[in-house]
């Protein structure tokens, strides 16, 4: 099986295309700061979550049609698990990516393969934290179990393939595996009652049915679940964090 760490590391022309899950909304009016405040910020620990806005496509809109942001200005497509291999000081981020599966990928990749402020040129991440800081560290342990397993097309339940989302929610368990995240119905339904013709067309490609009110989750409502605290972390301290030797 491929080793998912060093493919990641080897690869210097590593692109990542588009994540599949909600969307990027209002790029202009957002306006995260590069510049460090006088006040101390936080910093990444094991099991925090990093979330991501992309750039937007036709496929992208048609998933803005049907999810919504609970931050105001931003809509996440995208999240990883943070990790620190031991011996390295710069962190990973675990993640469930369409072109490579589950991978171990260099902070510094995650934050260039972000869409990125028009305002100050920040990359569009947010970081979120488990209170529990040792239910935080299990998850982040429990997230290189699942390395190597392939990208979940389809958004069905199980874990044999998974997408981004995914891969937290069955991350964060109890110690008698009990999920500490919520799923919801999934919809594909825009705010007309009908289902957008392209994900008529992803499904049928895939000759399966579209899972409409299956449980499931995505960036979004992730982002909004009220057991994560915000952590007070600029997008310009991720960057350095990611570069550190």
């Amino acid at each position: 099986m491929r080793n998912p760490f060093s493919d990641r590391l080897s690869s210097s022309t590593f692109r990542r295309p588009l994540i599949l899950g909600a969307i990027i909304l209002g790029f202009a009016a957002l306006e995260i700061s590069c510049t460090p405040s006088s006040r101390r910020k936080d910093s990444l620990r094991e099991g925090d979550l990093i979330f991501q806005a992309n750039e937007g496509s036709d496929f992208v809109s048609a998933i803005e049609a049907v999810t919504s942001s609970k931050d105001p200005g931003m809509s996440f497509s995208h999240v990883g698990i943070v990790h620190y291999r031991e011996g390295i000081k710069a962190p990973y981020v675990i993640e469930a990516t369409p072109s490579y599966g589950v991978v171990a990928t260099p902070l510094s990749e995650f934050l260039d393969s972000s869409a990125h402020s028009s305002v100050d040129g920040c990359p569009l991440v947010r970081v979120k934290r488990y209170p529990d800081a040792r239910i935080a560290r299990k998850a982040a342990q429990r997230s290189l179990k699942f390395l190597g397993k392939e990208y979940d097309f389809l958004f069905s339940p199980g874990q044999e393939t998974l997408y981004c989302t995914e891969l937290v929610y069955y991350c964060f368990r109890t110690d008698d595996g009990k999920p500490l995240l919520n799923t919801n119905p999934m919809t594909f339904k825009d705010s007309t009652g009908k289902t957008s013709p392209l994900w008529e067309e992803y499904y049928a490609r895939r000759e399966a049915p579209i899972p409409e009110g299956v449980p499931g989750t995505n960036p979004n409502d992730m982002f909004g679940e009220e057991v994560f605290m915000d952590v007070d972390i600029t997008p310009s301290q991720l960057e350095r964090l990611a570069n550190v030797k």
